[in-house]
């Protein structure tokens, strides 16, 4: 039959002699804080626009090639960790960075494969939940592989460590600086009908930016969420392509936030802060 959605008001059974529909729907029509009505009257994340990507924009930025099984030339590769291992590849060409290969693997010895297959010069992997593997990883790569550690004192700069194979970052601010490749189309993906597409476009677009309001303060501060955490379909609600996309951000800015410039030492901007979470 036909799919139906609904929201489930959580107040409306918790005091239905105080809270009626009348008055939520009120509520929505003059609040002044709708991340909060969201987040604590129906219990929906509150998300813009402009603080996600689309799986449009993401078909709109595919190629004519297809993935490569290995480059001469030197790319760099972004991973994250989940129920298996998520990496994609980049190089540079004519200007933008090419996606030439978009994996997922089950043994992190497969990621020695890519190291070497596509002359991988920088890799950033996210060190959490699984560090012991992204360490040992790191280990057999001196100074090409680097473990990422979200920190909240990294506003507007990538902190990196040589020595230890590690950068630091806030991940807000790292995801809007890989946000901001796509919105200014300075990236290109293989080919739409590569049969792994569908999926890498559903967890790009997976994440979104919400504003958060303190309503006892009043302070502000963004976190980005899943806006399909709630999808029980198996695979429908990972993110862990968008975390990869990015590290390889990361990996090949080496040290320059695209949305900030050059690096700089900040803990506010615009009077807005930064929370970070994983």
């Amino acid at each position: 039959g036909r799919e139906i959605s609904s929201y489930s008001y959580s107040q409306l059974f918790a005091n239905e002699s105080t809270v009626s529909a009348a008055s939520i729907l009120k509520q929505y029509r003059i609040t002044s804080f709708p991340q909060i009505f969201y987040a604590y009257t129906i219990g929906q994340p509150f998300v813009t626009a402009e603080g996600r990507i689309s799986k449009e924009e993401i078909y709109a930025l595919c190629g004519d090639f297809y993935m490569e099984e290995f480059s001469v030339a030197p790319c760099s590769m972004g991973v994250d960790i989940g129920d298996k291992i998520y990496y994609v590849i980049s190089r540079h060409v004519g200007g933008k960075r090419h996606y030439i290969k978009i994996g997922i693997c089950l043994d992190p010895d497969e990621l020695e494969v890519m190291m070497e297959s596509y002359h991988v010069s920088r890799c950033v992997i996210d060190a959490r939940p699984e560090k012991r593997v992204a360490i040992a990883f790191a280990a057999k790569y001196q100074r090409r592989v680097y473990c990422n550690y979200v920190q909240g004192d990294t506003i507007g700069t990538y902190k990196w460590n040589e020595d230890e194979q590690r950068v630091s970052s806030d991940k807000v601010e790292h995801l809007d600086a890989s946000g901001l490749m796509i919105k200014q189309k300075r990236v290109v993906f293989p080919h739409r009908s590569t049969p792994c597409m569908e999926e890498f476009a559903t967890q790009m677009s997976s994440l979104a930016r919400r504003l958060e309001v303190d309503p006892r303060t009043g302070d502000t501060w963004y976190l980005y969420v899943n806006i399909n955490s709630n999808n029980i379909e198996v695979g429908k609600n990972a993110d862990h392509w968008r975390n990869a996309f990015s590290y390889d951000v990361m990996a090949y800015d080496e040290g320059t936030n695209p949305v900030h410039g050059p690096l700089q030492s900040r803990t506010r901007q615009s009077g807005i802060m930064s929370r970070y979470g994983h």
